[in-house]
Formats: structure tokens, C-alpha cells, sequence
């Protein structure tokens, strides 16, 4: 079934870059705006973006951008920065950007991306 070459040809792209920098050197990040992420997941930990100019747990605005110890990323469902670990927002994370050729997993699209951790949704169904 299916449509011939109805894919994305990751593998033929890959073959001609993973990720990285854009020409102009900038780091490649993507919002993914979802349930959250496992920091720890051995397939994504290496990509995962943080804002190294915010102290984590000190409760102050380290850059001041207007969020406190926002050092993985925001969960603005809840105004805090608890990023949680949902299950969909990993699985959505590994799609865009799991480390590839790691003999572990999955290979994201892009091999070499930052992936900022939005948690935007809940699975508690009053919060819907």
C-alpha cells in the first residue's frame, strides 16, 4: 500500500546535510509546543535547547526576559517552569530531532538541532 516515494527522502537529504548551523551560523532550534520532554532520554538529551543564561532553581529572572529559571524551556499551560515529561511531546520531539547514528532509537529529520521544550497542552481533561 501506499504511494510510491510518498516519504520525506530523510535519507537522501541526510546524505547531503544532518543539521547544525544555518549558512549563516546560527543554531538550528525548533519550539516544540506539545506535553513536554525527558531531559534524560538518551535520544534526545544532547539536543535538547537551554537557556544557559538563566541559573535553574533560583527563583530569579537570571536574563531578564520575564521568566523565572526558564532553563529547559516554558510550560506556559501552567506560567511555570516545570517542562513535564509527556509522552507525546517526546515521541514528537525524537521525530524532529533525535540524535541519528547513536546505535540507539530513533534518527530525528535533523541530526543536530536544539529542540525548545513548550509545554502548550495537558491530558488533564479539565484544562481542555
Amino acid at each position: 500500500g501506499g504511494l510510491p516515494d510518498a516519504d520525506i527522502d530523510a535519507t537522501e537529504a541526510w546524505d547531503h546535510t544532518t543539521g547544525g548551523l544555518t549558512p549563516a551560523g546560527d543554531t538550528i532550534v525548533v519550539a516544540v509546543i506539545d506535553d513536554g520532554t525527558d531531559p534524560d532520554h538518551p535520544d534526545l538529551a544532547a539536543n535538547l535547547w537551554r537557556n544557559y543564561a538563566e541559573i535553574p532553581y533560583n527563583n530569579i529572572d537570571d536574563d531578564d526576559n520575564g521568566y523565572i529559571d526558564d532553563h529547559w524551556g516554558w510550560n506556559v499551560s501552567a506560567g511555570i517552569d516545570l517542562v513535564q515529561f509527556g509522552s507525546h511531546g517526546v515521541k514528537v520531539s525524537g521525530l524532529i530531532g533525535a540524535v541519528g547514528d547513536n546505535q540507539t532509537g530513533i534518527a530525528g529529520v535533523n541530526w543536530d538541532v536544539k529542540i525548545l521544550n513548550v509545554v502548550g497542552i495537558t491530558n488533564v481533561e479539565s484544562e481542555v
